[in-house]
């Protein structure tokens, strides 16, 4: 059996490779599997954050409104 593995939210773990519409959450069979890619991800994070910076997008020039391309996380991800 093969295994491709995502893992969403620190919730939910799918084999996308035997279940592509993510409807089986296999996390509670799986914890190893859950903190090996927790693990991955937070250290990823951690080294990509470094070199983090922010586009300053300026409204109107004669006014202080400057928006952040971070701004549209303000309350949800763009992607929720």
């Amino acid at each position: 059996m093969c295994y491709v593995w995502r893992l969403v939210n620190q919730k939910e773990l799918c084999n996308i490779k035997n279940d592509s519409g993510q409807t089986n959450n296999l996390i509670e069979e799986n914890i190893s599997i859950d903190k090996e890619m927790q693990n991955f991800y937070d250290t990823w994070w951690n080294d990509a954050f470094k070199e983090l910076s922010y586009t300053f997008i300026d409204i109107e020039s004669e006014l202080d409104n400057i928006l952040t391309s971070h701004d549209i996380h303000v309350d949800k991800t763009s992607w929720h």
